[in-house]
Formats: structure tokens, C-alpha cells, sequence
């Protein structure tokens, strides 16, 4: 029995061996349904052999003779192989630089733990700019940018394995990087007014970088929940967007109803530890903002208060 999981090679013997030989159509067609009847037998005897025969550590050269295809066929398996292992390198090249992606990440780390010991938010520690470990932190989001941006466009071109996305390894080293890196992100966004240029950052816009989303989405699919569903790292531009339109077009409507989702939203994700409660902090934007809207615009519970309180 042959075995093969490399989709190309095996999208490759399917097109090779469907080919029309020198046999004509109706030879062809009755030999096709001969082997459609014989299968079940055959499987059962497959299934019971002992020898298994995989094409994808190499190739077989017996075992491809077997299989009776072309010169042609055989040069586009062999073309499908040296394509897979080019992936499956770019992979463990990816796992490499893992190690410069935890250090960095554990600069981060401790730069947010010396913000909340200053009794200021990394947040908005990063986006005043008044101390030497905000410009650090900041040389420390742009080398992660270059990694992922790398991952990025090896994903776009197809050039990591199928299944990269589904790993756990980096579907959790992603998730913190997106969750400690991008409100960094959203406060230089801030800070330089940038959304007069490109518009609101939002989960989908011309504002947010494509590696935020695809990393967004690998958790969403990992846990099977709708798209959005895991926008916890959008937190700041969410707060910062309402100041700005609030500004703007006053306590409309629409206004009110997302003022209402942020309070649902900061319950639920400081409630799963997806978002960290150094957004409450007394000189926090969040907490300021918060305590700026007028009590006829705020939701009627008082839950968000409690929180700050406990903090």
C-alpha cells in the first residue's frame, strides 16, 4: 500500500494517472469500471499488509515504477517533494527565530511590569513617550514587525505547510505577540493622529497592519468562534475612536450603543484574561474617558467602577 500526504503530489498522481493511454475511450471505460467493483477486495487486502510504502520522506523508486507513470509524472512528483521539503524548511526556519521572538516579547514583558509599577499603563506610557524604556519598547515592536511581516508574506505565498496555521506553537507565541504588541501599535497610530490619513483603526482598514488579523484569525479558528469574536487587541483603538467621534458628533444613538459594547467587552475579556486590568488604572485614558462621560450616556450598572476599584 502506498501512502502520500503531500496535497501536491498527490493532486499530481491524479492528474497523471487520469490521462487517456493509447487504449481508446470505451477500453478505458470498461477497465475503470472493473477496477471501481474490484476496489472494496482490494482495499481490505491493502488494509491488512503489513508493508506500508510513504512518498513523503523521499522517494520510492520501486514502489513508483509500481504505480506505472510517466517520465513526465515522475519529474512533477519529484518537483511536488522538493517544493514540500522548501516549506517544511521555511517552517523550521520560522522555529528559529521563535527564540528571538521570546526575547523580545520578554522585553516587553517587563516593560509593561515597570508601566504598572509607575502606576502608569504601558499604553500610555508608550504613547507620552517621556522615558527611555518607551523608545527601548518601541525598537523592540518594530524587530517583532520585521519577523512577522517575514511570516506574513511566506503565508501570502504559500511557502510554509498546510497546516502552519493550525499549530499550537505558533498560534500561542502569535497570540501574545498580538496582544501585548498591537495596542502599542494602535497608541503610535494615536499619537501621530494617523487616522486623518487612513481612517479609524479597525478590525479590518487600511489603518491595521495584515499580520494583526491573520494572527486574530488563527485563534478564531483554533477555538471555532465567529470572526471578530477575538478583537481583545483592538481594546485602545475602540476607546480611542469613541473619544475622537464623541468630539465630534456628540452622545448620539449610535454613540451610546458603542460605549455599551466597550463596557460588555471589558467585563468579558479582563473576565477570561484575554485583556489585562492595567487599562484600569486611576491615570489610565480608559479610566479618565470613562469617568468624562456624563452618567445619562454611561450604562446603568455600575460594574465597570467596581473594577476600578479593585484595582
Amino acid at each position: 500500500m502506498v501512502v502520500v500526504k503531500n496535497p501536491n503530489a498527490v493532486l499530481q498522481i491524479l492528474i497523471h494517472c487520469a490521462k487517456l493511454g493509447e487504449s481508446d475511450a470505451a477500453e478505458v471505460e470498461k477497465r475503470s469500471m472493473d477496477e471501481h467493483l474490484a476496489y472494496l477486495s482490494e482495499l481490505k487486502e491493502c488494509l491488512g499488509m503489513q508493508a506500508v510504502v510513504s512518498l513523503d520522506g523521499g522517494p520510492a523508486t520501486a514502489t513508483l515504477n509500481d504505480l506505472a507513470l510517466s517520465p513526465q509524472a515522475m519529474l512533477c512528483l519529484q518537483s511536488a517533494e522538493e517544493f514540500e521539503n522548501g516549506r517544511s524548511g521555511n517552517q523550521d526556519q520560522i522555529r528559529k527565530n521563535k527564540n528571538k521572538i521570546e526575547v523580545e516579547l520578554g522585553k516587553m514583558r517587563k516593560y509593561k511590569e515597570n508601566s504598572e509599577i509607575r502606576r502608569v499603563g504601558y499604553y500610555d506610557s508608550f504613547k507620552l513617550q517621556n522615558e527611555d524604556d518607551d523608545f527601548h519598547a518601541n525598537v523592540s515592536r518594530l524587530e517583532l514587525a520585521g519577523i512577522w511581516d517575514e511570516i506574513e508574506e511566506m503565508l501570502k505565498e504559500f511557502e510554509v505547510p498546510d497546516d502552519f496555521e493550525r499549530k499550537k506553537e505558533f498560534i500561542d507565541i502569535g497570540t501574545e505577540y498580538r496582544r501585548l504588541v498591537e495596542p502599542l501599535h494602535i497608541a503610535n497610530f494615536y499619537r501621530h493622529s494617523k487616522d486623518k490619513e487612513t481612517g479609524a483603526y479597525m478590525i479590518i482598514s487600511e489603518a491595521r497592519p495584515d499580520r494583526y488579523l491573520f494572527i486574530q484569525r488563527w485563534l478564531e479558528h483554533h477555538e471555532k468562534k465567529p470572526f471578530g469574536s477575538r478583537s481583545e487587541s483592538l481594546f485602545w483603538a475602540d476607546v480611542e475612536q469613541l473619544c475622537i467621534d464623541i468630539k465630534k458628533r456628540g452622545y448620539l444613538q449610535e454613540i451610546e450603543e458603542r460605549i455599551k459594547q466597550v463596557e460588555r467587552n471589558l467585563i468579558a475579556w479582563i473576565g477570561d484574561r484575554s485583556l489585562d486590568d492595567d487599562v484600569l488604572l486611576e491615570n489610565s485614558t480608559f479610566v479618565k474617558w470613562w469617568r468624562d462621560i456624563p452618567p445619562q450616556h454611561k450604562p446603568a450598572s455600575d460594574r465597570i467602577e467596581k473594577l476600578i476599584g479593585e484595582k
